[in-house]
């Protein structure tokens, strides 16, 4: 099954898209040959339409349309740990709520995804030696109280690394998980972050084999970009393969950025060159 990640609303709506927006969206995905998606909550501010009824009218959409959810991505959530003060505050908790009160809607989407950002240091002293172990048991503290909300709404909780995030890598995430101690925390396959990031990408479903709980399948050149599958220097062949030969069974969900008159167009172009590769 392949998918789209919420760049793909980014790209034809801008950052600010509505829950009409995605719903309105459905019908072309599943045009393009999609069947799968990733509502998101991109700013704070939307937080209360998705809650309400923005849920519940994607969930029409989906109905309609044959679509599924993949993973919804709690976007806005990563400001709960982006700075010593963010970790400091309850900041993420009652949000992370209201997230699953809206995904009750969807109940096929069972994967919350919260991205790890690269962390700011604010003060001098954030930079003194031990700080960062402090840091992180903040960090694992906030973590597990969102992933205990989540488990009690029968869902599971993804973390997806941006590269200089507190936690690091392939090996950061099997520490973190070892730390919580739960079959609930899962690792969001973002190929773009992990390659930036100098991991090497064919490698990753090996090492985290059940531990993947959703995918963001974006190309670079190593560096900060967000290019559409085939047009970085990923070796998609062999990280597609080794998804394959993975205990992941989920969906592949595609992810760049691109403008609103393309998006369509570019998507489509991005799946037949992923498919044939994963097939």
């Amino acid at each position: 099954m392949f998918g789209v990640s919420p760049a793909y609303f980014i790209s034809r709506f801008g950052d600010g898209f509505s829950c009409r927006d995605i719903a309105d969206s459905l019908p072309d995905l599943r045009a393009s040959g999609f069947e799968a998606f990733q509502p998101e909550v991109f700013h704070t501010a939307n937080l209360d339409e998705w809650r309400t009824e923005g849920a519940a009218l994607i969930k029409r959409a989906a109905d309609a349309t044959g679509m599924v959810a993949s993973q919804f991505v709690g976007h806005f959530l990563l400001h709960a740990f982006e700075s010593p003060e963010a970790l400091a505050s309850d900041f993420g908790i009652v949000e992370t709520e209201k997230v699953l009160e809206g995904m009750q809607r969807l109940p096929e989407c069972k994967v919350l995804t919260v991205a790890m950002p690269p962390f700011r240091p604010t003060a001098p002293a954030d930079l003194a030696a031990g700080a960062h172990a402090g840091f992180r048991s903040r960090l694992i503290e906030k973590l597990g109280r969102m992933l205990q909300l989540a488990e009690q709404a029968d869902r599971q909780l993804a973390v997806e690394l941006i590269p200089g995030n507190l936690i690091g890598g392939v090996q950061g995430f099997l520490r973190l998980r070892d730390a919580l101690g739960s079959s609930a925390l899962g690792y969001n396959f973002d190929t773009g972050f992990a390659w930036s990031a100098r991991e090497w990408v064919p490698l990753i479903p090996a090492q985290m084999g059940r531990h993947i709980f959703g995918t963001h399948l974006k190309d670079n050149l190593q560096d900060d970009r967000a290019l559409a599958p085939g047009k970085g220097s990923i070796p998609w062949r062999e990280t597609l393969g080794a998804l394959r030969a993975s205990p992941y069974a989920g969906s592949l969900d595609i992810e760049f950025r691109c403008g609103p008159d393309r998006a369509i167009q570019e998507y489509e172009a991005a799946l037949r060159y992923l498919k044939p590769l994963a097939e």
